[in-house]
């Protein structure tokens, strides 16, 4: 799945997101570059609180070390450390920055622009479908997950009528390069195109790149199956007296026609 697409509490830095509850470093093109040191994402959190302003150099020691029984001997030395380790990850320069000022004898500021990220969780499947279906600009559905097994095969179908696939290029704001919005009669889904994998959450705010397939009629999603072994119009599965002929297909997917 996505990493970005699961980020509940996280931040863009310009051309970085950061997930604020694990560290995690990504680039804004979703590729993850670094988790963060715990000392070293705390101290980032607290320029970011206050971003735009200066947080002096004893409110650092205080959030690193007060209450510990940690010893110590240059403080300074240590933060300017952490500092150096964090510019390091984003790029930074001493010179000309575009992340961190340093204030001679006070503290340090966070300069670059941010902006808060935060995955709105819908509580129910109906809203959820709504919040997709509106943002894609087509009726409004109900959210569907396949819930049929195939025998004797790792694989989960539905079957749906009228089938849309959709690249996503963003949710939210942020890169979705890896999922799909596959939306029917019945319902709307979002799933990881690699795996197959459905997100548990549906977020408003969706973006599309292209329609990757469309058909009428009563259809098959299969999740579990797909790639290059996969060849449509020639390869099918058969499951008790129905046969699945694939129709499309993507490395963790495919959609099929149902002949039995």
């Amino acid at each position: 799945m996505n990493r970005l697409a699961t980020i509940r509490n996280g931040f863009r830095l310009q051309q970085f997101i950061l997930d604020a509850d694990t560290g995690d470093l990504f680039n804004e093109n979703g590729q993850f570059c670094k988790r963060l040191r715990p000392q070293v994402l705390k101290v980032l959190l607290e320029l970011l609180g206050h971003s735009g302003d200066i947080v002096e150099k004893k409110r650092v020691m205080d959030l690193l070390w007060k209450g510990t029984n940690t010893n110590i001997k240059e403080p300074e030395r240590a933060i300017r450390k952490i500092i150096r380790g964090l510019r390091r990850n984003l790029g930074d320069s001493v010179d000309a920055p575009r992340y961190i000022q340093v204030i001679p004898r006070r503290g340090f500021r966070f300069i670059a622009p941010v902006e808060k990220l935060e995955m709105q969780t819908a509580t129910s499947r109906d809203q959820r479908g709504t919040e997709a279906a509106t943002a894609l600009r087509i009726q409004s559905e109900n959210l569907f997950l396949p819930e049929e097994s195939i025998p004797k095969i790792d694989m989960k179908s539905a079957e749906m009528t009228n089938v849309r696939i959709y690249q996503l290029a963003a949710i939210g704001g942020r890169p979705a390069k890896d999922l799909i919005a596959v939306n029917s009669d019945e319902g709307m889904c979002i799933i990881d195109s690699n795996t197959g994998d459905f997100l548990d959450f549906e977020p408003a705010n969706l973006t599309v790149d292209q329609k990757l397939f469309e058909k009428a009629g009563r259809l098959a999603l299969i999740t579990g199956l797909g790639g290059p072994s996969v060849v449509p119009g020639v390869t099918t599965i058969e499951s008790g007296d129905r046969v699945f002929r694939v129709l499309f297909t993507l490395p963790g997917l495919c959609v099929a026609s149902i002949e039995g």
